[in-house]
């Protein structure tokens, strides 16, 4: 049940960063969110309800499947913020306050589970939710494009395809070396389309004062 949640999660992280690159409406996406968002925060109690007694077993649980709150809260508040148009600074700070999270969760995997390639996968999400603090309560709008690229590639291979290949069983057969060449690629991939657009961009500006010079009047000597 958490792993088809998480393949929800992926579609909501992909949808938010087309936001960002302008290819989707705010409000457009906000339903989106805010399903998630319920469906996120729901799943966790129901699964935590299961767990019973106080061995390492039940503690591994929890943490395995209450960290599902950081992505489910963030959605819910996106979404309904664009519903309601407040400010996003609130969301943006608890953005900040994820990354320290997503950092000792990053830890818990490394160390108590030895799992390196989810430590790798929580170290990305520290990073793209200090892109949404930086973008959202820091009012760094420059960012927004290289911020949207990089949710959308992450929502690839750190959500959906994490989700698809642990409900099928594949999981454990990639080697952990893949998952920090797919972290240097997200962040090399993402500088590059920024680019592109940035002059994609430029260029489009550039047009329609070259067709103003064009059109103005020469004066006669």
């Amino acid at each position: 049940m958490a792993y088809a949640v998480l393949l929800m999660i992926g579609g909501t992280l992909f949808i938010n960063g087309l936001a960002l690159l302008g290819y989707v409406r705010t409000n457009g996406a906000a339903i989106y969110n805010i399903f998630t968002g319920v469906l996120g925060t729901a799943t966790p109690f129901y699964l935590l309800m299961q767990v019973h007694g106080s061995d390492t077993a039940a503690y591994d649980t929890v943490l395995a499947v209450a960290p599902m709150w950081l992505f489910s809260l963030t959605f819910l508040w996106v979404g309904i913020n664009s519903l309601t148009d407040h400010t996003p600074t609130g969301v943006g700070w608890y953005c900040l306050w994820v990354v320290f999270a997503a950092a000792g969760f990053a830890f818990v995997n490394f160390v108590r589970f030895g799992a390196v390639p989810e430590g790798i996968i929580w170290l990305n999400w520290a990073f793209l939710w200090g892109l949404f603090w930086l973008l959202l309560a820091q009012g760094k709008a420059q960012l927004a494009t290289f911020t949207g690229w990089v949710a959308v590639i992450m929502s690839f291979w750190t959500v959906s395809l994490q989700a698809f290949l642990n409900l099928v069983g594949g999981w454990k057969s990639i080697p952990s070396w893949a998952f920090a060449a797919a972290t240097v690629g997200t962040i090399v991939l993402a500088l590059l389309l920024s680019r592109v657009r940035a002059s994609e961009d430029g260029a489009e500006a550039e047009t329609p004062a070259s067709a103003d010079a064009q059109r103005r009047p020469t004066a006669v000597s």
